[in-house]
């Protein structure tokens, strides 16, 4: 872990000469080589080495970090961040339970909501089912009772900010968990793919 969150990308640029970059305090990385000054890291949030000075190195075990543990490691930024810093994200047997994300990294990588009159505005526009119809959905093609056996959502390009369709809640998770595209969807295929040609 790297309190101070700061290093030299190492690219050959000369540390004292150049201010470090500041990559987010309590980053967690892994000592690539260890110098008598500085060692080169690998920071996970950055994706990349950074030569940074052995005292602001500090031993971590990340198998330590869990959904309640506190701290908790971010899944986006790698940063070691109190709990508080987390949306609740549901709860279990045993209670509540954060995202994986920390609040910072869940507004930049979702983005704002679309407001609930920018939804029911779209909904009216193309004619969203009510509650009780049956209803397919687009992309998992699953026929279900509307907002009974699965929830309706407005789902939106978080870059336009605009609406896109309707489609079931579980559907509009799995986009956003394979980011809306930018070739996850398709590495999953690929995956998929090969998998089935080694069987």
């Amino acid at each position: 872990m790297i309190r101070s969150g700061k290093g030299w990308p190492n690219d050959n640029r000369r540390p004292g000469i150049n201010p470090p970059e500041n990559f987010g305090a309590m980053s967690i990385g892994y000592r690539v080589k260890v110098g008598s000054q500085r060692s080169v890291v690998f920071i996970l949030g950055k994706h990349g080495e950074y030569l940074v000075n052995n005292e602001d190195i500090e031993a971590f075990d990340p198998t330590t970090s869990g959904p309640r543990t506190d701290p908790k490691i971010c899944l986006s930024c790698h940063r070691l961040k109190n709990l508080s810093e987390f949306p609740l994200n549901q709860n279990n047997r045993r209670g509540p339970i954060t995202r994986p994300r920390c609040k910072e990294c869940y507004v930049l990588e979702s983005g704002p909501p679309l407001s609930n009159r920018v939804k029911e505005s779209f909904k009216e526009s193309v004619g969203a089912p009510d509650q009780g119809d049956c209803w397919q959905c687009p992309v998992c093609r699953k026929i279900t009772i509307a907002n009974v056996t699965a929830n309706l959502v407005v789902d939106h390009d978080q870059e336009r900010r605009q609406p896109r369709g309707i489609i079931c809640d579980s559907c509009n998770t799995g986009l956003g968990r394979f980011k809306n595209g930018e070739n996850h969807l398709q590495n999953a295929l690929d995956y998929l793919q090969e998998c089935e040609s080694r069987n």
